[in-house]
C-alpha cells in the first residue's frame, strides 16, 4: 500500500510541476513514477503493489493479444469457409477453484474475444458453459483459454 501511495504521489508532483495540469501530464507522471519505483525497488518496502500491477499489465497484454488473434481467426473462418468449415458448439470450462472475481473477469474476457461467448455459470460454480465457433475439439479450446486467458489472470489475482 505504501508503494501505491508513493506512485500516486510521484504522479501528482509531476503533474503539478508541469505548466499544463491535465490528464496527459498525469499519465506521464504515472509512467515516470512506475520507472522510478522499478529502479528503486530494493529501497522500497516489500509489498505486492509492483508485482500485482506488473501482472495486471501482463494480463492486459495477453487479453489484447488473444483479442487480435481471435479476430483474425474469425475473419479467416468467415472469408474462407471452404478451407475451414465452421463447427460451432458448446463446451464446459472448469472453474471450480476460481473466486467470484476471477470467474467474472474470465467470463467477460471469453465473451469479449470474438468467436467465443460465455453462456452460463453453473449454480455450484463448477463449470462455465462456453459457445465457440470452433468447438469440434473442446479440449483444444479449453487448453487455449487456460493458456491465453486464465493463466495470466491468475498471475494477476493471486500474486
Amino acid at each position: 500500500m505504501k508503494t501505491a501511495l508513493i506512485h500516486i504521489g510521484i504522479a501528482f508532483v509531476w503533474m503539478f510541476l508541469n505548466p499544463k495540469r491535465d490528464l496527459p501530464s498525469l499519465m506521464v507522471g504515472l509512467i515516470i513514477g512506475w520507472i522510478l519505483l522499478v529502479a528503486f525497488r530494493p529501497l522500497l518496502p516489500d509489498d505486492k503493489y509492483l508485482r500485482r500491477s506488473s501482472a495486471f499489465f501482463k494480463w492486459l497484454w495477453a487479453f489484447f493479444k488473444a483479442l487480435v488473434l481471435s479476430q483474425f481467426r474469425v475473419a479467416r473462418l468467415i472469408l474462407f469457409p471452404g478451407n475451414n468449415p465452421i463447427q460451432p458448439g458448446f463446451f464446459e470450462f472448469p472453474i471450480r477453484d476460481l473466486s467470484d472475481l476471477e470467474i467474472l473477469m474470465l467470463s467477460h474476457s471469453i465473451s469479449l474475444t470474438p468467436g467465443t461467448t460465455s453462456v452460463e455459470v453453473d449454480p455450484e460454480k463448477q463449470v462455465l458453459l462456453v459457445h465457440a465457433l470452433e468447438a469440434d475439439r473442446p479440449e483444444d479450446a479449453i487448453s487455449e483459454i487456460e493458456r491465453t486467458l486464465l493463466k495470466p489472470l491468475l498471475a494477476f489475482t493471486r500474486p
